[in-house]
């Protein structure tokens, strides 16, 4: 189960210690073929702010560039 996912985790999926009890599954970036067949979709997504208050705690950067896919 993800963190914070009580239907599939149960009581397990909710760490405490001031992580917060929500929904911890996030896309950050998604590249994929354009469906005309030309270039890329490159769809970045900003991380939801119990996201980024989780990141820190456990020492993350929310803020780390991406990586590079190209």
């Amino acid at each position: 189960p993800i963190v914070g996912d009580g239907k599939y985790g149960g009581r397990a999926a909710f760490l405490g210690g001031g992580i917060a009890d929500r929904l911890h599954l996030h896309a950050r970036r998604i590249r994929l073929p354009h469906p005309s067949g030309e270039g890329m979709l490159d769809i970045r997504a900003p991380l939801a702010p119990h996201m980024r208050e989780s990141w820190a705690l456990l020492g993350f950067d929310p803020e780390a560039p991406d990586e590079d896919f190209d």
